[in-house]
This record gives structure tokens, C-alpha cells and sequence, in this order.
């Protein structure tokens, strides 16, 4: 495996930043790192459609900031943020996980004495997807995953359109304009103004995209009966993005002594951007400090 390969710039006090290549396409990922000096215990985390690594800025700062033992660690997912690839367009999940491997192999976790996977809406998907390739590929075992409204429950009438095989190229690259709008994330007003005017932020992912993590939750149920560590599940209940009652559905599928499960009332979508999003923090930083 090529550990050891990144090189972190110090952009601010306990902010990193890095631009990593991967594979003979010269793709290449952007990674933020928030780091308070003592490095034991990390969380790698996975953002939502639309969502970079300021989607988690203040989660992170907070985080390290009460547990300097804790990093966080942040992946701009390819076609987002700062990473390479056609703006908002993913192509399937197979790739997009092979690439993500390549891209870990090169971090060194060895200083870590526990890993955590954090997942926010589709990010959850492919914290899920990743789970058993970073395990078996990198050897690494996980200590613990967090989901927060992870299954996703988009109505478009695009989605139920199969296109003939000649106009699938453009279909699959149609651009879906403000499905996700910043109203449905967040009830906070400062935030929904930053997500409309932020450049970082994908504001047209195309059809395709979606139709990928549709696809991961239709499959989904099934990964709960294999889950082996512990589970902490977040719902936000004033979500219009998700399926409850599909939450529901995978917990059932787990073993009710890996499962933590949170429930938020007021919360929309995207549980790190709201008012009381510290609640969330609070939440996710006792479950770690009790798996330790």
C-alpha cells in the first residue's frame, strides 16, 4: 500500500489542507484536515450530494477543539468542492468506491488507535459502501460508523424515465437544478444565504449522480445485517430528503447492541448546519468517548 504519500499544508491554526492524485486519469482529491495536536482517534467523513468540506467546517472546529485527541478528516467527493472531475457528475458507484480506495491507501492511520466512518445523507451511502473495502483491502478495522439521514427519498418524475440507449449520454448528464435547495437542508437563514451564494457548493448535480445513491438505497437494507460495529444513527424528522420509514427498516436490521439511535425534532436535512447543530456534536462526541 502507498502510505505515507500526502503531504498536509497548514492553512490556518489547526486547519490542513491536500491535494492528493490518484490512478493514470489524473483525477485527483482535495482533502481538509482539523487536527488538535494529539491525534489518537479519528473521524473520516463523507459529505451529501451538493455538500464539500465546509459542510463540516463546524462540526470539525468544534470537535478538535473539545477533544484534542480527535482529527477530522474531510474527502471532497470527485465532481465537488475542490476535487477534479465533470462539476456535479458521478458515474457509478463501483468507481467512485475504486477511487476512493486508491485515495486511502495513501493515508497513514497507523498513528490512529480508533477510525471512525461519519456519513451525511449520501455521504452515509458511501460511508456504507466503503465499510467492508476498508477493512479487507486496507486491513484497517473500523471502530465505529455514524449516519445521519443517509436514505435518501427523492420524487422527480426523472427518475422513473428509462431513456433510449442513443440519448442516455445526455440524459445521465442532465444537470437537475436546485433538486436539492438549501430551504430543505437547513432552517437557519445564515446558512441557506451561504449555501446560495458559496461557489464550493454544487448547486446542479446531474441526473446521474442522483440515480447512483438511489440505487446504493434500494440495496441498503442488506448492509445492516452484516454491520458488526457499533452504529450511531441521526435523524433529523423535519427532513423532506429521507426515508423514515427506510431508517426504520435498516435498523431493524441490526443488531440492537451495535445500534445508538438519535432523534432531532426540529432538524432538517443536513444536521451540521442548523441553529442546534451542536446538539449533534455533543451527541456524536459522548458516543465516541464512550466507545473508547
Amino acid at each position: 500500500m502507498n502510505k505515507c504519500q500526502i503531504v498536509w499544508n497548514q492553512d490556518q491554526e489547526l486547519e490542513f489542507n491536500a491535494q492528493v492524485s490518484i490512478d493514470s486519469a489524473k483525477k485527483s482529491f482535495f482533502l481538509k484536515k482539523w487536527s488538535g495536536g494529539e491525534s489518537e482517534s479519528l473521524i473520516l467523513a463523507f459529505h451529501d450530494i451538493g455538500g464539500y468540506h465546509g459542510s463540516f467546517r463546524d462540526f470539525s472546529k468544534w470537535m478538535v477543539s473539545e477533544n484534542k485527541k480527535i482529527d477530522v478528516i474531510v474527502v471532497d467527493m470527485l465532481g465537488h468542492g475542490l476535487s477534479s472531475g465533470i462539476r456535479g457528475h458521478l458515474e457509478n458507484m463501483n468507481d467512485l468506491i475504486y477511487n476512493y480506495i486508491n485515495l486511502l491507501e495513501k493515508i497513514d492511520f497507523s498513528k490512529y488507535k480508533k477510525i471512525y466512518f461519519l456519513g451525511q445523507g449520501a455521504g452515509g451511502l458511501l460511508a456504507l459502501e466503503l465499510y467492508t473495502h476498508f477493512e479487507n483491502k486496507l486491513n484497517i478495522k473500523l471502530s465505529g460508523i455514524i449516519l445521519s439521514n443517509f436514505i435518501l427519498n427523492f420524487e422527480s418524475v426523472f427518475f422513473k424515465i428509462t431513456p433510449w440507449n442513443s440519448l442516455k449520454y445526455i440524459f445521465n448528464h442532465l444537470k437537475l437544478y436546485k433538486l436539492y435547495e438549501a430551504k430543505d437542508l437547513t432552517s437557519d437563514n445564515r446558512k441557506i444565504d451561504q449555501i446560495e451564494s458559496d461557489p464550493l457548493y454544487v448547486h446542479g448535480a446531474t441526473f446521474q449522480t442522483f440515480n447512483v445513491f438511489m440505487k446504493k438505497s434500494q440495496s441498503v437494507y442488506q448492509d445492516s445485517y452484516f454491520l458488526e460495529i457499533p452504529v450511531l444513527s441521526l435523524i433529523g424528522l423535519e427532513s423532506r430528503k429521507i426515508l423514515n420509514s427506510g431508517m426504520e427498516y435498516f435498523h431493524k436490521g441490526l443488531k440492537k447492541e451495535i445500534l445508538t439511535k438519535k432523534v432531532y425534532a426540529n432538524f432538517k436535512h443536513d444536521l451540521y448546519n442548523e441553529k442546534e447543530s451542536p446538539l449533534v456534536f455533543k451527541d456524536i462526541l459522548n458516543w465516541i468517548e464512550e466507545n473508547e
